[in-house]
């Protein structure tokens, strides 16, 4: 009984985290970029 109660809470959270992280998901992917970008230009 307490297992299913753990699941359904982590199930809960990543739904609530996903849709809060989205946004920093895309920023951090446009930061990876320009680091790789800069890192190119230098070589």
């Amino acid at each position: 009984m307490s297992c299913d109660c753990a699941v359904r809470f982590f199930v809960r959270l990543y739904k609530l985290s996903v849709g809060r992280l989205a946004p920093v998901k895309r920023n951090l992917c446009k930061m990876t970029e320009n680091m790789q970008a800069s890192v190119r230009q230098r070589r």
